[in-house]
């Protein structure tokens, strides 16, 4: 569950969705 919001905050800071 955590993993999943974990990814989208770094896939926004990352920017590498």
């Amino acid at each position: 569950m955590l993993d999943g919001k974990l990814r989208f905050l770094h896939c926004v800071l990352s920017s590498w969705c």
